[in-house]
């Protein structure tokens, strides 16, 4: 037991001469990349937008015409409460333009007061001021799809579609004139679909079953599938087709 204890009293007075261990020094770091590991970097930069942009843009545009499709769906909803809510038949009317932001389609909802006549109104152009309170009247704003026109032939879709389409929503052969108060502009809309009272849908020609309202981009070399609304004719609800 002596023994021990000197021995530890021996090793504790000869510690001091022991130099404290100095810490390692770290390698030098390097001050910046070689030219062939910026060169790497650049080429793998170079291939990812390569890819991206065309994809970006792609899906720019197919965004685009998810929104055309759903804002027309929308109208035609607001169109058809609308007419069963006030108990009023409401048009709506739909033309292609061209504005300063390029083409486009231009919706308008309208109220008339008395129901329609069916041998005429379809033939015979008309030209009316739509004011407040008149036998005509805007409903709302005048709603333009930017970027978009309308597809006349249904069947340019069914290989998209398949059967889900229904019958074509035609131009009419004149259609319908109307004054904007606003702009005081006359504008032919010539296609037309009315909802009843009783939230009926109503075309010319007339068709039973469901009516295809086709938007597609308007843009130079656009490859993405137009979108598609289709309305019953009996109950004047529409869906949004999805591929």
């Amino acid at each position: 037991m002596n023994i021990h204890i000197a021995c530890i009293k021996l090793i504790s007075a000869y510690s001091f001469l022991t130099p404290p261990m100095s810490p390692q020094t770290p390698p030098r770091a390097r001050s910046g990349f070689s030219l062939v590991e910026i060169l790497a970097v650049l080429a793998i930069m170079s291939l990812a937008a390569s890819i991206a942009v065309p994809a970006v843009a792609s899906l720019g545009k197919s965004t685009r015409t998810a929104k055309n499709v759903s804002e027309l769906s929308s109208v035609l909803d607001q169109a058809r409460t609308f007419a069963i809510s006030e108990a009023t038949y409401t048009w709506v009317g739909l033309r292609e333009s061209v504005a300063e932001d390029g083409p486009g389609v231009e919706i308008i909802v309208i109220r008339a007061a008395d129901a329609p006549d069916w041998d005429t109104v379809w033939t015979t152009p008309s030209e009316t001021t739509l004011e407040p309170g008149g036998a005509a009247s805007q409903v709302g704003p005048l709603f333009r799809l930017r970027h978009s026109s309308l597809v006349s032939d249904p069947e340019a879709l069914r290989a998209t579609y398949g059967d889900r389409l229904g019958s074509a929503f035609p131009p009419s052969s004149e259609g319908l004139r109307f004054k904007l108060v606003s702009g005081g502009k006359e504008r032919v809309f010539d296609r037309l679909m009315l909802f009843t009272p009783r939230g009926e849908a109503r075309v010319n020609p007339s068709a039973g079953g469901l009516i295809c309202l086709g938007i597609k981009a308007s843009a130079a070399g656009a490859t993405e599938p137009a979108g598609v609304v289709t309305v019953n004719i009996l109950t004047g609800q529409n869906t949004v087709l999805q591929l």
